[in-house]
């Protein structure tokens, strides 16, 4: 590669390749995929709908910092916490086995 030059790689093609040659990883990722589609669907609503996550927080009663934690990952919400969170802002969820 010359100088100054950068390789780009598509994110689907490299996730699609590390995915089907490790099987360990592929493993984690399922597991995590739910709780990174739910946060995906509520940063798009809250994007959506021109709301902080002040006024998220406040419409499903969470402090904003909950939301935030939520958003970012650092949190993993019970399913009962996420179930109150579609129902009030009147997401609906669609969950395939």
């Amino acid at each position: 590669m010359s100088k100054g030059k950068v390789k780009l790689y598509s994110f689907d093609v490299e996730k699609e390749r590390i995915l089907k040659t490790h099987p360990e990883i592929k493993d984690i990722y399922d597991s995590l995929e739910f709780k990174y589609k739910f946060i995906q669907i509520l940063i798009e609503y809250r994007m959506k709908n021109h709301l902080t996550q002040r006024q998220v927080a406040e419409k499903v009663g969470l402090s904003q910092q909950k939301i935030s934690q939520i958003e970012s990952g650092k949190v993993n919400p019970r399913i009962d916490l996420v179930s109150k969170i579609i129902s009030k802002l009147g997401v609906e969820i669609t969950l395939n086995i």
